[in-house]
């Protein structure tokens, strides 16, 4: 792809950028690869129609067995999760997939942000509704 820029009749400036047409690409060929940003973009690629669930739940594998910091683990996770081409039918597949001992790990790996946050506003809201359960309760036994 080009960009070209002038100005009255002169060329002054030409940008090139490299394109891959993703969708091109052969999901099962890319999962073999090293790269966990190969193995993540595999959701954006070719996948066959019967192999879309598998390619989701190996592609998260991959990645929750990686060596990797949380939040990087997270991005590539989140790029699976949200391209990955899912009808009813591959996520009832998919479900069945992480429910087998071979995708254990995956499982606790798709929880979302909002899930993570809700989580952690029920664990504040109980530390919190304790605190104060306990200063009313010293508050009664003093009067």
């Amino acid at each position: 792809m080009e960009h070209r820029d002038s100005l009255f009749g002169l060329e002054i400036q030409v940008m090139r950028f490299l394109y891959v047409a993703l969708k091109g690409l052969n999901a099962l060929e890319y999962m073999k690869k090293e790269s966990l940003l190969a193995v993540a973009l595999t959701a954006l690629m070719d996948i066959p129609a019967e192999s879309i669930a598998w390619v989701g739940a190996a592609a998260l594998r991959k990645i929750s067995q990686a060596a990797l910091k949380t939040h990087e683990r997270f991005l590539l996770g989140e790029c699976v999760r949200a391209y990955l081409p899912m009808g009813a039918k591959h996520m009832a597949e998919y479900d069945k997939l992480l429910a087998t001992e071979t995708f254990v790990g995956v499982k606790a790996m798709n929880k979302t942000i909002y899930e993570e946050g809700i989580e952690k506003g029920l664990k504040q809201g109980v530390k919190q509704g304790r605190k104060e359960g306990i200063e009313k309760g010293m508050e009664k036994g003093k009067g």
